[in-house]
C-alpha cells in the first residue's frame, strides 16, 4: 500500500538575498514535505508541526482515558447498582453490608445513625413502609489520587403509600463517601440523603 506518490504540501520560501534561488534544506514527513530557506521560516514551520503533534497526542490520550476508565470508579458504580438492587428487594442485611462498621447515615427528618446497628434500624423502618420501592444511581463519582477515598453524588426515587393508602413518589439526592478498606474493598463511611421538597 503506497501512501502518497507526491507530497501533500510543498512550500518554498525564497531567500531574502536571492529571490530566484531555491534552498535545498528540506524537512520531509510521510504526509508531505516542506522546503524552507530562512532560519525564521524553518523555526516557524517546526513550531507548527510541534503544535499539531501536541494536539494529536492530547486527543489520543483523551480517547485512551475514555476507553480505559478508572477501575475504582467502575467498582463504585457497580456497588451502587448492587446496593440499589438490595434496597429495592427489601434485603436489609444486604443493604447494610455496603457500609463500613463505623459508618454514619444521615437520613432526612431523622437523627444521625452511626454504626451498622443504628443504620440497620433506619433501613428496616424505611423498607417496612407500605408500598415501599427505592432506586438510586450516581450522577458523579470522584476518586482521590490516593485511590483510598471517593465521593459519589446521585439521585433517588422513593415510592411509598401515604396514610390514606395513596401511592406517592418522592425524589431526592444523596452523597456517599467511600473508603477503601484493608482488604481493598470499597465501603460507605458516610451516607447523606434528603428529598428535593
Amino acid at each position: 500500500m503506497r501512501l502518497h506518490s507526491k507530497p501533500i504540501f510543498d512550500i518554498r520560501i525564497d531567500s531574502p538575498n536571492n529571490a530566484g534561488a531555491r534552498f535545498p534544506e528540506r524537512l520531509s514527513k510521510i504526509s508531505g514535505s516542506v522546503h524552507v530557506s530562512a532560519p525564521g521560516a524553518y523555526m516557524k514551520t517546526m513550531m507548527t508541526i510541534l503544535s499539531i503533534g501536541v494536539l494529536l497526542f492530547a486527543a489520543t490520550a483523551s480517547l485512551a482515558q475514555k476507553s480505559n476508565p478508572n477501575p475504582d470508579e467502575q467498582a463504585i458504580r457497580q456497588l451502587d447498582k448492587d446496593w440499589s438492587a438490595a434496597a429495592q428487594s427489601k434485603d436489609v442485611d444486604k443493604t447494610v453490608s455496603f457500609y463500613a462498621d463505623d459508618a454514619s447515615a444521615f437520613p432526612f427528618n431523622a437523627p444521625i445513625a452511626t454504626g451498622k446497628e443504628q443504620i440497620r434500624q433506619v433501613w428496616a423502618h424505611l423498607t417496612s413502609l407500605p408500598g415501599f420501592s427505592l432506586t438510586f444511581s450516581p450522577t458523579k463519582i470522584e476518586v482521590a489520587k490516593s485511590s483510598d477515598l471517593a465521593y459519589d453524588i446521585g439521585t433517588f426515587e422513593l415510592k411509598a403509600n401515604d396514610p390514606q393508602g395513596n401511592a406517592t413518589t418522592t425524589v431526592g439526592k444523596y452523597v456517599v463517601v467511600w473508603k477503601k478498606q484493608p482488604d481493598k474493598q470499597w465501603q460507605a463511611v458516610a451516607d447523606i440523603f434528603n428529598t428535593d421538597k
